[in-house]
């Protein structure tokens, strides 16, 4: 048996170990050095006993640096680290077969708080594995293997297991998903590569990630690239940063009409901004559209992968008032000097506001301006003169920060859309992938009529326009340098890309059916597979499905209790019953029969022969004698019917 404790105690010290890795960011590095040094205390101290007081003492600090280290707003953090510190503890007490059952059963609850943080595929394979490992260890403490476990024992959880498959598939699936009756404490770890304040030298940070941002599932086929995804409206320049439009979050009317449809699965993150091309629209709930044509969710932050359909148009005639048109073009007063000197130059030589845009792009391409993902730093007041007239390197923030300026200098109104450009296809299963690296700044300026898209990295990079960045020769290695070692910079290898594809295949996958298969997802998806009426019709097939299980178990389990004794023996019981002879032996009874049915005389000692050849000789009835025990039984049935 101690072989069995130790072998307990490594599994659950090697699971607590594994969820330090998985929860790390979570609960900080001093929660989880703490909890270390007790898994480390207590395997090198296997065989001492350790006071109460010393373990209560313990207690008593972990508690003080749970909260010290992650401050009273984080509370699930804090729960969660107290649950794991007081798994270690309990390895330190006296190891028993009683207490490691409990502590067994404790941690299958603790493995599943990490769905708590993130629901990825290969979280559920990690959490899954330590759930094989915590049976394993119970088995070991009972003293039993698999190998060990009787057949029909293991039949019947197998069987057992059939039946609840399919049942849980179908509540899952059909039932119609309540809303929680309580939400978890918001967290401060989610992640987003946007900014509301866009400084053309802090978006440089975003290439330094690769971390998916959203994906998104064309109805048809994708659309003609470049995909441009909006996300925030910048119409504000203070001097050094765009600012968020102070409108981003005020709901306005629908769009009526649609040329695109698809839907997104966006990844958790801080904001409340969502993602979607040209000016979009959805129909879900949660979801609404400002005057810009931009989503953003309705309650908080994205705590958890979000799917939302889409439909988007293009962009709509419109009508600036004299405030819009000041708003659109105001700069502060005393800056960036030579670039407004040259916008003024531009407006005397240009005939309209097309023509204007015409002689900016011939001023980007003469003066050769190159595109960079590392560009040079700059804290000046000027940094516009600065980029126009000295570096001429940068990004897209570089460049739709100056001509948004030169725009707005030149007496046109203009503001900056930063979102995601284009992202990688998965043609084989119709969805596109954005990262961070493919964070995007442009430009939408009025012409008179209709706001226009006007990106100006499209001059100096044309190449940048479509797909990933990835898949640019020119930019990849730059992007590589940025990212470190990474698999995705592996991706111009044919075997590595098909590994990489398969494998974000199975990660998507898992997203859309399970983590975002709330109830809007529900009903879209059997809406779309079996129309407007879908809830009736899905009842209906439940209640079948339901009834067709039901019969099916009652139907196994009167077939497990079924009398699985010879039918030789049943038949003689059965003959005993209805001649209430049972209180005597089978010699006896065909005896006591022969009496009574004289007339049958010779049926009866052959029947008393061949079942006692049965009986104590071993000898296997053919099929004719048990036909003639049958025939036997049925005629002392019907003369016991002509006494009644």
């Amino acid at each position: 048996m101690s072989s069995n404790l130790t072998f307990t105690r490594r599994s659950l010290s090697v699971i607590l170990i594994t969820q330090l890795l998985l929860l790390f960011t979570e609960i900080g590095i001093a929660n989880s050095a703490l909890i270390l040094l007790v898994v480390i205390w207590a395997n090198l101290n296997e065989k001492k006993v350790i006071s109460n007081g010393v373990l209560n003492s313990v207690t008593v600090v972990a508690v003080l640096v749970s909260i010290l280290s992650l401050g009273t707003a984080k509370s699930l953090s804090i729960f969660v680290s107290l649950l794991l510190i007081a798994l270690a503890l309990k390895l330190c007490q006296i190891p028993s077969v009683m207490r490691y059952q409990k502590i067994v059963v404790l941690s299958f609850f603790t493995t599943s708080l990490t769905f708590l943080f993130e629901q990825s595929i290969g979280i559920a394979f990690i959490v899954v594995s330590q759930w094989i490992t915590l049976i394993a260890c119970l088995l070991s403490l009972q003293n039993q293997t698999i190998r060990t476990l009787s057949k029909r024992r293991f039949k019947r959880h197998a069987i057992g297991l059939t039946f609840c498959i399919p049942m849980a598939f179908i509540l899952v699936t059909l039932l119609p998903k309540l809303p929680s009756f309580w939400t978890m404490p918001t967290q401060n770890s989610a992640k987003t590569g946007l900014n509301e304040s866009l400084d053309p030298f802090n978006i440089s940070q975003l290439s330094n990630s690769d971390e998916l941002v959203f994906r998104a599932k064309w109805s048809k086929s994708q659309p003609l690239e470049p995909l441009y995804w909006r996300a925030i409206v910048h119409d504000f320049f203070d001097g050094n940063a765009w600012r968020e439009s102070h409108l981003m979050f005020f709901d306005t009317a629908k769009f009526k009409n649609s040329e695109i449809d698809y839907s997104v699965i966006v990844e958790p993150s801080s904001n409340k901004w969502l993602y979607g091309l040209n000016y979009s629209d959805s129909k879900h709930p949660q979801v609404n559209t400002n005057e810009f044509g931009t989503l953003f969710k309705t309650d908080n932050s994205l705590k958890n992968q979000f799917e939302y359909k889409v439909f988007s148009t293009s962009v709509k005639q419109e009508v600036l008032s004299d405030h819009q048109f000041q708003h659109y073009t105001r700069l502060p007063i005393a800056n960036n000097m030579e670039a407004r000197k040259l916008a003024l130059a531009l407006k005397r030589q240009s005939t309209s506001v097309h023509n204007f845009v015409t002689l900016l792009k011939t001023f980007f391409i003469e003066n050769r301006f190159v595109y960079t993902l590392t560009p040079a730093q700059s804290i000046s007041d000027n940094s516009i003169d600065e980029f126009l007239f000295n570096n001429r390197q940068g990004f897209c923030g570089h460049y739709a920060s100056s001509v948004a300026f030169l725009l707005r200098a030149g007496n046109i109104p203009s503001r900056i859309v930063s979102g995601y450009l284009g992202g990688k296809l998965n043609s084989e299963h119709n969805y596109t992938s954005v990262r961070q690296f493919d964070a995007h700044a442009w430009v939408e300026y009025f012409d008179g009529m209709r706001w226009q898209r006007l990106d100006p990295t499209g001059w100096i990079a044309p190449d940048r326009m479509t797909g990933s960045i990835l898949d640019s020769d020119t930019y990849r290695q730059q992007l590589i340098d940025n990212l470190g070692f990474n698999i995705l910079g592996l991706n111009h290898y044919e075997l590595l890309l098909d590994v990489q594809l398969f494998l974000d295949n199975i990660d998507y996958q898992w997203t859309r059916w399970i983590v975002t298969f709330d109830t809007q997802r529900q009903n879209e998806f059997f809406s779309d597979l079996l129309g407007q009426q879908w809830l009736y019709k899905t009842a209906s097939l439940l209640l079948i499905v339901v009834l067709a299980l039901g019969t099916l178990f009652f139907i196994w389990t009167r077939w497990q209790i079924r009398d699985k004794r010879h039918k030789a023996i049943i038949v003689f019981e059965t003959i005993q019953r209805e001649t209430n002879t049972r209180h005597l032996s089978p010699i006896n009874t065909c005896i006591l029969l022969q009496q009574r049915y004289p007339e049958i005389q010779q049926e009866i000692n052959d029947f008393k022969q061949q079942y006692s050849e049965f009986r104590y000789g071993q000898v296997e009835l053919s099929t004719s004698s048990l036909k003639k025990a049958h025939a036997l039984l049925k005629y002392i049935k019907q003369n016991n019917k002509k006494s009644l």
